[in-house]
């Protein structure tokens, strides 16, 4: 488990799941919450964690690439630290 949520090894599978997914619908606008959520997670994911360089690459890779995507590559990112923290704990 702990080798599945590895930093580089999730995020490498967000980015082969951005490329495949086509958001539809409207555009969704940022909301207070969506912000909190963002400076938060670049905070603990960005400056904090261990895996601080993948988040990066895959937050400005998916800005200048899919920015339209943006805010799923940030909530998957959260997950993964979420993911990560619950297969440390078995």
């Amino acid at each position: 488990m702990k080798k599945l949520y590895e930093p580089r090894h999730y995020y490498q599978r967000v980015r082969t799941f951005l490329k495949s997914h086509c958001p539809t619908g409207p555009r969704r606008r940022v909301s207070r919450t969506d912000l909190v959520a963002f400076l938060k997670s670049s905070w603990v994911l960005g400056v904090w964690h261990r895996g601080r360089v993948g988040y990066w690459r895959l937050f400005w890779g998916t800005l200048i690439r899919r920015p339209r995507q943006l805010p799923h590559a940030i909530e998957l990112a959260i997950m993964g630290y979420h993911f990560r923290r619950v297969a440390g704990s078995l």
